[in-house]
């Protein structure tokens, strides 16, 4: 990498104090990878049409206008506006084939989900709130936003749509075998005494989105493991001690 080469010691150990090491390589190594990526003459003519229709431009001289006012080129333009573009075709082009089955493996995780929640802090206010919920179900938002802790308060205790894997890892196991309207009994959440009913479930599906959305997770995996491997390397060039950079 070549901002590897114009690194000394002095500068490494600046860089790892201030934890900044990992974010510069991880930097360079995703511009070597977008660097080698072309986009097709129709990607280009799709970038600079929305640029015409976002911009109301109607001419290449308008076009050209345009970028000195925002102080550019065409060719710097369409490096900076395309670098998403470029990544997932990086990313579908490298790891597509591998989504199925982390798909399959995750596919529960990635559904999609709405629920209803009241945290509290004391065991016998959420067990009489289970019970009033219980008895008349239509009370839950109500009760929600009387009594819940959480910033769900707000929404009447709705949380969602959210994928369940991004949720609390206590919660995701309640909601992967909940069963929709049914309201759960009282559960502990860290210092929350919980109350949750499930409104709804959206399975997910390997779809496009569903393989671009793996396929990220997969390259940002694989990004991360080549930075630590390159940090590695630099510190042992420069007899740096491994523990610097915690």
């Amino acid at each position: 990498m070549k901002v590897t080469n114009l690194l000394t010691k002095e500068i490494t150990e600046i860089l790892i104090k201030n934890q900044l090491l990992e974010i510069l390589i991880k930097k360079e190594l995703l511009s070597v990878i977008i660097d080698k990526i072309l986009l097709t003459k129709e990607e280009e003519s799709n970038i600079i049409k929305m640029i015409y229709d976002k911009e109301k431009l109607s001419s290449e001289s308008d076009f050209n206008e345009w970028l000195k006012n925002n102080n550019t080129n065409k060719e710097d333009f369409l490096n900076d506006i395309s670098r998403p573009i470029k990544i997932n075709k990086y990313c579908l082009s490298k790891f597509s084939h591998k989504t199925e089955t982390i798909f399959l493996e995750k596919k529960d995780m990635l559904s999609t989900v709405t629920y209803s929640l009241i945290r509290v802090k004391d065991l016998f206010q959420a067990q009489e709130l289970y019970l009033r919920v219980k008895e008349e179900p239509q009370t839950f938002g109500d009760l929600a936003k009387q009594f819940s802790l959480g910033t769900e308060k707000d929404s009447q205790g709705c949380v969602g749509p959210i994928q369940i894997a991004k949720g609390h890892p206590t919660v995701n196991k309640i909601l992967t075998t909940s069963k929709i309207g049914e309201v759960n009994i009282p559960f502990k959440v860290e210092e929350f005494w919980v109350v949750l009913r499930l409104e709804s479930l959206n399975e997910a599906k390997l779809d496009e989105n569903m393989k671009l959305e793996l396929s990220k997770q997969l390259f940002e995996k694989e990004l991360s493991q080549q930075t630590s491997i390159e940090i590695s390397n630099l510190q042992k060039s420069f007899s740096i001690n491994q523990t610097q950079d915690n």
